[in-house]
């Protein structure tokens, strides 16, 4: 039988009140009151589920949110206990996916872990790998799909930097920067790549502004060398693997609120007000910010979005 379940039960909509409805009137088939008693415990749980997620909303830090699409399914976060891989690990966790961190040091991986088991639901784990050895970073591969799930989400997020001037630059420094920078996030795109062939998923490479701006100060040739491959590695593997059903994506991150940055600040104060004076919104990024633009290429509200770059810098990279 037809009805409106609302306007059964909300007294703006009919007479009698809602707590009347829950026993049957004298006139009223047994029927009729059980189907409307039904209705009505929908409703009210309804609204009460609205109220609990407007509630977990109202409780986030700034640039912090949940993210539909992530559930259930098993991503993997290269260089996993910085800032970036650490929102993003919060981010799958907290949208009731499972995260596998991976990272060279073991001490730096377990305190990782451990802080985001404490306070956020879900899967998460910790492999110790050095993402410039292809054959690690195969057996790792093998090792996470067979032990914890099927991969469906990567981020390539591994980085270091050997900087100095391009004159003075050393050549094994430059080897060292290219292989975290390029190699390690090819090998890994490589490895658990093969394994989405057929099933389909989504994999983001974490490069940088310096791809495609000379940024200020200096003196980091190969780290912006190395950030501007990884961003074309992105639309030549997405462009290759599309018809596979994987998506692969690269984010440009701008200057972001770390540690580390805040270190640089106190140092270097004036390094600090030319980077603010040049990017338009007048602050660093967050972390969390960088992280709801990976959750958005991991999930399936981008589906239609591969080999693209999306740039998360305040507007630092069009000045």
């Amino acid at each position: 039988m037809p009805r409106n379940c609302a306007a059964d039960f909300f007294p703006s909509t009919r007479r009698s009140s809602t707590l009347s409805r829950l026993s049957p009137a004298a006139d009223q088939p047994l029927c009729i009151w059980i189907h409307q008693s039904i209705c009505f415990i929908h409703d009210f749980g309804t609204l009460l589920l609205r109220c609990r997620k407007a509630r977990c909303i109202s409780n986030q830090k700034p640039g912090e949110m949940q993210m539909e699409g992530l559930s259930n399914r098993v991503h993997v976060i290269t260089g996993g206990y910085g800032g970036i891989a650490m929102a993003t690990a919060r981010l799958i966790l907290e949208s009731g996916g499972t995260i596998v961190l991976t990272g060279r040091s073991q001490e730096k991986g377990k305190a990782a872990i451990a802080a985001l088991r404490a306070g956020h639901r879900g899967e998460a784990h910790f492999i110790e790998l050095d993402v410039t050895d292809a054959a690690a970073v195969e057996q790792a591969a093998a090792h996470i799909e067979s032990e914890i799930g099927a991969v469906k989400g990567l981020v390539a997020n591994a980085a270091g930097a050997w900087p100095g001037a391009a004159f003075d630059l050393a050549p094994e420094d430059w080897r060292k920067t290219m292989a975290v920078v390029l190699d390690g996030a090819f090998y890994c795109a490589q490895s658990f790549g093969r394994r989405m062939r057929g099933r389909g998923g989504s994999i983001v490479l974490v490069s940088s502004i310096a791809a495609s701006k000379v940024t200020w100060p200096p003196a980091v040739v190969s780290y912006s060398a190395g950030k501007a491959a990884l961003s074309h590695l992105a639309a030549l593997l997405g462009v290759e693997w599309a018809s596979e059903g994987i998506r692969v994506n690269a984010i440009e991150p701008g200057h972001i609120d770390t540690e580390m940055t805040q270190r640089a600040k106190a140092r270097r104060p004036e390094m600090m007000e030319k980077w603010l004076g040049d990017v338009p919104i007048g602050r660093l990024i967050t972390p969390e910010e960088c992280a709801n633009a990976i959750a958005f290429l991991l999930s399936d509200l981008s589906s239609a979005t591969t080999a693209s770059v999306t740039t998360v810098d305040g507007g630092y990279s069009r000045r």
